[in-house]
C-alpha cells in the first residue's frame, strides 16, 4: 500500500522529534525522497504495488492526503524543503481527476487483489479526509471551501445513517444509529469511519462557525462512547458478532475525542 509508509515516516518523525537521533529523521527523509522518484507524471501514485517489484498491481490510483500531509510536516515542522513540485502535482491530480469526477475510490488492504471499476467502491474515508485536509491546510480559496463540503456532502449522503425505520416483524430498530459506513465492498458501521465524518464536520465548523457541523459530528462521537465497554473501555470496531478491535481505528477516534474536547472546551 504505497500510502502506508507516510504512517511509518510520521513516527520516524516522532521519534526523531523526542531523541533527536538523526537515524530517524534520515529515514524519514528518504521515505519522501522516494515518493518523488516514483509519482508520475500526472501527479498519481498507485494504491498498491508489488513489493518485490514495486510494479502497481492495477490500475487504480491512491488518494493523496497522507503524502500531501506527510510532505507538509516535514515542511512546516523541520524545515526540509524540496518536495514543494511533488505537492503541486498531488493538489494537480486530486482536483482534477478524483474531485472533478469523484471517483473517490477506497485505500483497502483486502479489497484491492483484482482492482475495481470506476465507482464500484466509494468510501467515506477517503473523501472526509480530504475534505479535513482541504479545510485544515490554511487559507483555502472559496473554490476549494466548495469542493471539501461537496466531499462531506457525497460522504455524508452515502455512508451515514443517522436513524433505521424499526424492523416490520419485531419493531426493534436492528442497528444502532448514527452510524457511518466504511466502504460499499464493506457496507458496515466503523467507528474510524464516523470519526472521519466528525473530522471532516469539524474542521468546517472551525473555518466556517457552521453549528450544525459541529452538531453532526458531536452526535456521531455521542455514539461511539455509547458503545464504548465501559468495563474495558474497548471500541467495537465493526458491526459484527465477534468484537473486533483495529487498534488504528480506535487511536483514531481516541484523537477525535480529544479534539472535539478541545472544541467544545470539556
Amino acid at each position: 500500500m504505497v500510502m502506508d509508509a507516510c504512517m511509518g515516516g510520521l513516527g520516524f518523525l516522532d521519534l526523531f522529534a523526542e531523541t533527536g537521533d538523526s537515524l530517524y529523521f534520515d529515514a524519514a527523509v528518504k521515505i519522501a525522497d522516494t515518493y518523488r522518484n516514483i509519482q508520475a507524471e500526472d501527479g498519481s501514485f498507485p494504491i498498491k504495488v508489488n513489493i518485490t517489484t514495486g510494479i502497481p498491481i492495477n490500475n487504480s490510483k491512491a488518494m493523496l492526503y497522507p503524502v500531501l500531509e506527510y510532505l507538509g510536516r516535514l515542511d512546516k515542522e523541520f524545515g526540509v524543503k524540496g518536495y514543494e513540485e511533488v505537492t503541486r502535482k498531488c493538489i494537480d491530480w486530486m482536483e482534477k481527476v478524483a474531485i472533478e469526477t469523484f471517483d473517490i475510490t477506497g485505500q483497502f488492504e483486502d479489497t484491492y487483489h483484482g482492482g475495481a471499476k470506476p465507482y464500484q467502491n466509494l468510501t467515506n474515508c477517503t473523501a472526509s479526509d480530504y475534505a479535513n485536509y482541504i479545510l485544515r491546510s490554511g487559507n483555502p480559496t472559496e473554490k476549494q471551501i466548495a469542493d471539501a463540503l461537496d466531499l462531506i456532502r457525497m460522504s455524508e449522503d452515502q455512508f451515514i445513517r443517522w436513524d433505521f425505520l424499526p424492523n416490520d416483524v419485531t419493531g426493534v430498530r436492528d442497528n444502532y444509529s448514527p452510524c457511518t459506513y466504511e466502504q460499499y465492498f464493506c457496507y458496515k458501521p466503523v467507528d474510524a469511519s464516523s470519526a472521519n465524518m466528525a473530522n471532516a464536520y469539524m474542521s468546517y465548523y472551525e473555518l466556517t462557525g457552521d453549528r450544525l457541523s459541529l452538531e453532526k459530528a458531536r452526535a456521531l462521537m455521542d455514539q461511539i462512547e455509547n458503545l464504548q465497554d465501559e468495563t474495558t473501555g474497548m471500541i467495537r470496531s465493526i458491526d459484527e458478532p465477534v468484537e473486533y478491535f483495529w487498534i488504528n481505528c480506535n487511536y483514531h477516534c481516541i484523537y477525535t475525542f480529544i479534539r472535539l474536547a478541545d472544541i467544545l472546551g470539556e
